[in-house]
C-alpha cells in the first residue's frame, strides 16, 4: 500500500502475498519455520481449512484498498490492551506486507525464535506507542531482508511510478478479542469477541469488506504449525 504524501517517501518493492516470501523473510528475522510458519489459506471452507495445521496463531490479510478506504475506523464498542501489544508505524511506502508479518510475529506468543534484533525489537517495543516502536525498528534496518524476500516472489517487480492496489494487515488473538494491526491506522483495530476460532473471525471480517467495496480480491495467510 502507498502512504499518504505527508509520510516520508522511502519507497520499498512489496512483498508477495505467498508462504515462499513471508516464511523467507520470517526466517532471517529468526522464526524456526520448521516448527511454526505461514500458509496459504485456499478457502474458507471446512474442507481447505482442514488442509492448514491447527491451530491456526495470527493471520495476515492483503486486501483491495485505494484512498478512501486506506484507514478503515474501530467498528467495535471497547479498547485494546496497548500495553501487551507490539504496533509500529508504517514509514516505507510498499512495505505493509512485511509490517503484518512483524505485527502478526509479534503479538504471537511462545513462538520459536533465536535470539537476535528482532526478538530484542520485539521485547522493547511491547507497549510502546508507534512512532516510538518505529523508530527501534529504524535502528535495526530490515531493509535489506524485505528487499531480498521480494525479489523472491513470482511476480515482476512494478515500475516505481505504479503503487500497489492492496494493502495487508495482521490478525491476532489478545485475550479472546480479534485485533487488527496496520502500521497506516493510528490505533489497533478491535473486532470483538473471537466466536469460534481466529480464521472464521478474520472471514466475518473479510465477508464485510468485501461487501462495503464490492470486491473478492483477497489473499489469507495463516501463521500456525509447521506440519499436522
Amino acid at each position: 500500500m502507498s502512504s499518504p504524501e505527508s509520510e516520508t517517501q522511502r519507497k520499498a518493492i512489496p512483498l508477495e502475498s505467498n508462504p515462499q516470501s513471508f516464511n523467507g523473510l520470517a526466517s532471517q528475522f529468526g522464526l524456526d519455520v520448521d516448527s511454526v510458519c505461514f500458509h496459504d489459506v485456499l478457502g474458507f471452507d471446512d474442507e481447505l481449512l482442514a488442509l492448514v495445521p491447527q491451530p491456526i496463531l495470527a493471520c495476515v490479510l492483503l486486501y483491495p484498498v485505494d484512498k478512501e478506504t486506506m484507514y478503515r475506523k474501530q467498528k467495535v464498542e471497547g479498547s485494546v490492551d496497548r500495553t501487551a501489544l507490539v504496533h509500529f508505524r508504517q514509514r516505507v511506502m510498499n512495505q505493509c506486507g512485511t509490517m503484518a508479518l512483524l505485527h502478526s510475529l509479534a503479538n504471537t506468543p511462545n513462538l520459536p525464535f533465536r535470539d537476535g534484533p528482532i526478538k530484542t525489537l520485539f521485547e522493547e517495543c511491547k507497549g510502546l506507542p508507534m512512532d516510538e516502536a518505529a523508530e527501534k525498528l529504524d535502528i535495526v534496518d530490515i531493509s535489506a531482508a524485505h528487499t531480498a524476500a521480494a525479489l523472491s516472489g513470482q511476480s515482476e517487480t512494478p515500475p516505481d511510478d505504479v503503487h500497489p492496489d492492496g494493502g495487508f494487515s495482521a490478525f491476532v488473538s489478545q485475550n479472546g478479542q480479534l485485533v487488527e494491526l496496520d502500521g497506516w491506522n493510528d490505533a489497533p483495530l478491535l473486532h470483538g469477541p473471537i466466536q469460534r476460532d481466529l480464521i472464521h473471525s478474520v472471514l466475518e471480517v473479510v465477508k464485510e469488506i468485501a461487501e462495503s467495496k464490492q470486491d473478492i480480491r483477497f489473499t489469507v495467510l495463516a501463521l500456525a504449525p509447521a506440519t499436522q
